[in-house]
């Protein structure tokens, strides 16, 4: 029950960690960049048995009753309803915490920062000056203990394609070596497997070799 920030790139994890503030804690805001994500990360939550309210454009009017744990939606329909929804949570996540710079609803997300006390995960894959605001979130929030926390490595490698005329292809793994004499002696030139490679190598593996072998 500690304010963290974390930056960690793009499938590196960190909506695993959003989602575990609504197992950990009996009562979360989670507030979402977009409607799509806000959906999305809902839907999940509401598949592991939780009761789900959403702050959406049009539905953020529905009633919800007091065993709902998670209330998900876009920082605008957050703000416009916090009046009904109180802001009495037992923890925040801030999902792209960087939007606080934007133009049209950077405010909004600063707003809320400073109207929910408890403590908050803050989540971005590209917080440049994080020292800044780490000094600005504890002058909001005196009281709370707020750690940082930096991770460079992605859980799941991104499909690397190449663009041909006939459209995109999947690169090879292999592709880097120009012959086996490569493959044999240098190490250093290693293309990463993404799932579906090794998914590829496991049925290769399974069609040349018998189940005794």
């Amino acid at each position: 029950n500690q304010s963290i920030i974390v930056k960690a790139p793009t499938s590196a994890g960190k909506s695993f960690i959003a989602m575990s503030c609504g197992i950990l804690h009996k009562k979360i805001l989670y507030v979402c960049p977009a409607k799509p994500v806000a959906y999305q990360v809902g839907a999940n939550f509401i598949k592991m048995g939780y009761k789900v309210h959403f702050l959406l454009d049009n539905i953020s009017h529905f009633s919800y009753s007091q065993q709902t744990n998670i209330f998900i939606g876009t920082p605008k329909e957050i703000e416009n309803n916090l009046m009904k929804i109180g802001n009495n949570f037992n923890f925040v996540v801030f999902d792209e915490i960087h939007n606080i710079n934007k133009e049209d609803d950077g405010d909004i997300y600063e707003n809320i920062i400073k109207l929910i006390p408890c403590n908050f995960l803050a989540l971005s894959a590209t917080i440049k000056n994080i020292d800044f605001l780490i000094e600005k979130m504890k002058e909001i929030h005196p009281k709370h203990k707020i750690n940082y926390i930096e991770y460079s490595k992605r859980f799941m490698n991104h499909q690397r394609w190449l663009w041909k005329q006939d459209g995109l292809n999947k690169l090879h793994p292999l592709s880097v070596f120009q012959n086996i004499e490569d493959f044999s002696n240098n190490t250093d030139n290693n293309l990463a497997f993404t799932p579906n490679d090794c998914a590829i190598l496991w049925n290769e593996i399974y069609n040349i070799f018998e189940d005794i072998d």
